[in-house]
């Protein structure tokens, strides 16, 4: 699978190719990224030094909230939402930690099987 950069566009282009994949396959990944989120994404997508710092920092919970929004919807094939935020030097992101906005609507019925949507908003 080919690693895209982590934007907006380079999270749409990634639910694209897995949204190709056999419904097997999908669900594997889906589960890869619901056990840990960050490794899947350092393993998935071109990280600027800056993301890749963010990332590390990740406290397990947060790692495990992300992963297991995340996974709902790929494993849906539902579109999950990227907003790319204005990362600041070292020093003030550490007084400011990262806020993470999600949601997470996911329905079924026989006949049309499940719907829903996921979004994830990250900011300093």
């Amino acid at each position: 699978m080919a690693e895209y950069p982590l934007t907006s566009e380079g999270v749409r282009q990634k639910q694209d190719e897995l949204f190709r994949l056999e419904d097997r396959k999908l669900q594997d990944i889906a589960v890869q990224i619901s056990k840990d989120f960050k490794t899947w994404i350092f393993e998935n997508f071109k990280l600027t030094n800056e993301q890749r710092e963010r990332f590390e920092d990740f406290p397990l919970k947060l790692n495990l909230i992300m992963g297991w929004q995340t996974s709902s919807g790929v494993i849906n094939r539902d579109y999950v939402s990227f907003a790319q935020p204005k990362l600041e030097a070292a020093a003030q992101r550490r007084m400011n930690p990262v806020k993470v906005e999600g949601t997470a609507e996911v329905s079924y019925n026989e006949s049309d099987g499940f719907s829903g949507s996921v979004g994830i908003k990250l900011s300093c």
